[in-house]
């Protein structure tokens, strides 16, 4: 049972994710004239057809609250990672933004504390800037951390778990400490980074992922960035020596890996 529930997890937020990253015109709702180019509710076009109610699900509702909501975050790998933990603290549970220091953690915490902002009033969401947490009203709540202190890191059962340019971070941090967080709640985990060459964990579990039912991956280019000149990455692409054409992993690239515990008894995602 465990291990169908975490297939079921890893489809629900690989979907998730294809939503967030899909343009509003190809969405149904779109199509169904449901959804502006914006994304809002044409409150005006009823659902009054078996298409229209299938375009128009709780769960896509769900999905075009969230995309709208972080739209001013620019596109990424970052946007990606706020989004899934704001799906898991309004439904009541437990998120984690883990980063390798405290300064790139605070770059991951801007763009919360921008969105837990935008829900305060809406929603009641209590944001404290001094430990970088977002409050939910239902319990639920997101939390910045560092990982460079990873005994502090310790103790707390987590739903979900987002591990910020996890390339950086020690291989024990996850292993020994953040991995066990997961099991209590059967939590999820999306780790998100530049890439850093082959000769660290972070690679290896981008090629074992291939192999894992529990795994999913997926790699954004830079130039899918709307907000960047192409002319200035081709240029920053010229002038990196690490930009070779042998390279597995591009610099200009942005790699994620999706975790789904199928079960608390199954510990494979503690072992490279």
């Amino acid at each position: 049972m465990g291990v169908l529930k975490g297939a079921a997890d890893l489809v629900y937020t690989f979907r998730f994710i294809r939503m967030m990253v899909m343009k509003w015109e190809n969405w149904d709702a779109y199509k169904q004239g449901l959804i502006d180019e914006k994304g809002k509710r044409i409150k005006s076009v009823k659902l009054d057809t078996p298409e229209k109610k299938s375009a128009y699900t709780p769960f896509v509702r769900l999905c075009a609250n969230i995309k709208r909501l972080v739209s001013k975050i620019p596109f990424g790998k970052t946007r990606l990672g706020v989004q899934l933990c704001i799906e898991t603290a309004m439904k009541g549970k437990r998120a984690w933004w883990v980063a390798p220091t405290f300064s790139i953690a605070r770059v991951g915490w801007r763009d919360i504390m921008m969105a837990g902002f935008d829900l305060a009033e809406a929603m009641g969401v209590e944001v404290k800037m001094g430990d970088m947490v977002v409050n939910f009203p239902n319990g639920g709540f997101i939390a910045v951390k560092s990982a460079d202190n990873p005994q502090r890191l310790r103790g707390e059962g987590l739903d979900f778990l987002v591990m910020d340019e996890a390339a950086f971070v020690k291989e024990e941090t996850w292993t020994e400490v953040l991995r066990p967080t997961l099991t209590e709640r059967k939590g999820s985990a999306l780790f998100i980074s530049t890439p850093r060459g082959m000769n660290n964990w972070f690679y290896r579990l981008w090629q074992d992922a291939e192999e894992r039912e529990d795994w999913a991956k997926f790699k954004f280019s830079t130039v899918d960035n709307p907000a960047i000149d192409p002319e200035e990455l081709e240029s920053a692409i010229l002038t990196t020596s690490s930009a070779s054409s042998d390279a597995p992993l591009p610099p200009f690239s942005q790699c994620c890996l999706l975790y789904t515990s199928p079960s608390p008894r199954d510990q494979r995602g503690s072992r490279m």
